[in-house]
C-alpha cells in the first residue's frame, strides 16, 4: 500500500469514528435512558473534530464517491441531532452540500430524500419561502416523471405549507388536500400523513376554527406517540398548548407546555427549549402567573434569540408586554411591543404586525395617547384586511372598541363590541375588551347599550375594512382639533 492510500485509509477510519458518535447521539436525543446525556456530551466534546472530518469529506465529495456518500449519510443518518443542536444556517448549509453530493453522482435516491429534507426545513425554519418553494417543485418534478405519488405528496405537503405561510389558505388548502389524497393512495404511513394533517390544522386555527385545529394537531401528536419519537412529540406539544388557550383550556394549555419544556431540557433541544418556554409563559399568563410568565419569557429571549425563527421572538416580546401589562407595568409593556413591532417589520410578518399593532392601541389608549393609538389602529388595519380573516377583523375591532370607549366616544364603542360580542374568535388577554363593555354598559345604561351592541351584530365582516378607516379618519380629525 502506497503512502498516499495508507493516509487516505488513516482519514477514512477517522472520519467514521466521529460520525460514528453523531450516530449514537442522533439515536440518543429519539430515546430516554441513561446512554442519552454520555453520548450527547460527547458529540458536545468531539464537535470541533465532527466538523473538521465533516469538511474533510465535502472537500473530495466531487472526485471521491466514498467521500460524497459519508456528506450524505451524515445528513441523512443524523437528521435529529443536527435538526436539534446545529444553528440554522450551519443545519441548512450541511443539508446543501450534501444534496450537491448526491447530485454530483446520481444518487436519485438519496437526492429525493434530502430535497424533501431542505423544502421542509426551509418551510418551517426561515422565512425563505422561495428556496422552500424551489426544491419542493424540483421534487415533485422528479416525483411526477418517476410516478412516485409518495415523495409528490411530499413534495406537495410542503407547497401546501409554503402558500399556507404566504397567507393563501384556499390555494394551500386545495394543495394539501391532494397531498393527503396522493399519500392515502400510496398507502404511506400515517406520519406522512399527519403532517399534511398538521397544516391543515395550522389553517383551521388562522382561520378561528381552534376545535378542527386541535383535533388535527392532536391526530398527529398521536401518531408520533405512538411511534416514540419524542423530538416530534416535543415539537408540537407548544402549538397544541396555544390552541388550549384559544379554546378557553387553560390548565390544559400549561400542562403541554409544561411537558414541552421537560422534553426540551431533558433532550438538550437548545431550539425548541425556548419555544417550550414561550408557550408555558404564554399559559401562565392566563393563569394569572405573572411573575412565572415573566421570568419565562426573559429565559426564552436569553437562551434561544439567536436559534429560534424571528415570528417567535417576536411572539415572546408581545406576550412579554402583555403580562407587564398585566402585573401595572404599562410602560415596559410599550417597550416589549415596540421591539416586536419593529422586527415585525423587518420580516415583514403581516399577522405579528396586526397583533402587537392591536396590543399598542388599547395600551395607549389607556394612558390617554390617542393620537399614538389611533396610528396603531389605522397599522392594523391595512395588515387585517390584507390577511382577510376572521381572526384578524375580530381583533382589531376589539382593539377599536376600547380605543373608542377609552376616548369617550361610548357609542361608537358599543357598535363596534356588538361586532364581535360572542364570537369564538375574539381574545381578550389583557381583559381590556371585558373591561371597555363594563365601562359602556354603566356609561350608556342597559338598554341603549344593548340595542347598540345588537345593532353592531348586524354588520357583517365585508363592511369592516372601510367603516373602520372612516370612522378612525373621523376620530383622528378630532384628535387633531382637540
Amino acid at each position: 500500500m502506497t503512502l498516499a492510500a495508507t493516509v487516505q485509509s488513516t482519514q477514512f477510519r477517522l472520519a467514521r469514528h466521529y460520525f460514528e458518535k453523531i450516530k449514537r447521539g442522533n439515536a440518543a436525543i429519539q430515546r430516554r435512558g441513561v446512554s442519552s446525556a454520555f453520548w450527547l456530551n460527547q458529540v458536545d466534546l468531539d464537535w470541533q473534530q465532527i466538523e473538521r472530518w465533516q469538511q474533510w469529506a465535502v472537500s473530495g465529495m466531487k472526485h471521491d464517491p466514498a467521500r460524497a456518500r459519508l456528506c450524505v449519510s451524515i445528513a441523512l443518518e443524523n437528521y435529529y441531532l443536527l435538526r436539534a443542536r446545529l444553528p440554522n444556517a450551519v443545519y441548512l448549509h450541511w443539508y446543501e452540500q450534501a444534496l450537491e453530493a448526491a447530485r454530483s453522482w446520481n444518487d436519485s435516491y438519496s437526492l429525493c430524500r434530502l430535497l424533501y429534507r431542505l423544502a421542509e426545513s426551509y418551510s418551517s425554519m426561515t422565512e425563505d419561502l422561495a428556496s422552500a418553494e424551489r426544491y419542493a417543485q424540483e421534487l415533485a418534478e422528479l416525483a411526477r416523471a418517476d410516478g412516485d405519488l409518495s415523495n409528490l405528496g411530499r413534495a406537495l405537503s410542503v407547497l401546501g405549507a409554503v402558500e399556507s405561510t404566504r397567507g393563501n389558505y384556499d390555494q394551500a388548502e386545495t394543495i394539501l388536500k391532494e397531498a393527503l389524497e396522493h399519500l392515502e393512495n400510496c398507502n404511506a404511513s400515517e406520519i406522512e400523513k399527519a403532517k399534511v394533517r398538521l397544516w391543515m390544522g395550522r389553517i383551521a386555527v388562522f382561520r378561528g376554527n381552534y376545535a378542527l385545529g386541535y383535533t388535527e394537531h392532536m391526530f398527529y401528536l398521536y401518531a408520533y406517540e405512538a411511534i416514540k419519537d419524542e423530538l416530534a412529540v416535543a415539537g408540537i406539544l407548544p402549538s397544541i398548548s396555544g390552541i388550549c388557550l384559544y379554546l378557553g383550556n387553560k390548565a390544559e394549555a400549561v400542562q403541554h407546555a409544561t411537558n414541552a419544556v421537560d422534553y426540551g431540557r431533558r433532550l438538550g433541544l437548545r431550539r425548541q427549549l425556548p419555544v417550550s418556554l414561550i408557550c408555558l409563559a404564554h399559559a401562565e399568563k392566563a393563569m394569572g402567573q405573572l411573575d412565572e410568565a415573566r421570568l419565562h419569557y426573559a429565559e426564552a429571549l436569553n437562551t434561544g434569540k439567536s436559534l429560534v425563527n424571528p415570528s417567535s421572538v417576536i411572539n415572546t416580546y408581545y406576550g412579554w408586554a402583555q403580562a407587564c401589562f398585566l402585573a401595572g407595568d404599562a410602560e415596559q409593556a410599550l417597550e416589549r411591543l415596540e421591539e416586536g413591532l419593529a422586527l415585525a417589520h423587518q420580516h415583514r410578518f403581516p399577522f405579528r404586525i396586526c397583533e402587537v399593532a392591536c396590543d399598542k392601541a388599547m395600551i395607549h389608549a389607556t394612558r390617554h395617547e390617542l393620537k399614538a393609538a389611533a396610528d396603531c389602529l389605522s397599522e392594523a388595519i391595512k395588515q387585517a384586511q390584507h390577511l382577510g380573516t376572521a381572526r384578524y377583523w375580530v381583533m382589531v375591532t376589539s382593539a377599536i372598541a376600547v380605543v373608542a370607549e377609552q376616548s369617550g366616544y361610548y357609542q361608537a364603542a358599543a357598535g363596534w363590541a356588538g361586532r364581535v360580542l360572542g364570537r369564538p374568535e375574539l381574545i381578550d388577554v389583557m381583559g381590556l375588551f371585558a373591561k371597555s363593555c363594563q365601562n359602556l354598559e354603566a356609561e350608556l345604561g342597559r338598554n341603549l347599550y344593548h340595542k347598540l351592541t345588537d345593532a353592531g351584530r348586524e354588520q357583517t365582516p365585508d363592511e369592516f375594512a372601510n367603516d373602520a378607516l372612516n370612522w378612525l379618519d373621523r376620530m383622528a380629525a378630532q384628535v387633531q382639533v382637540t
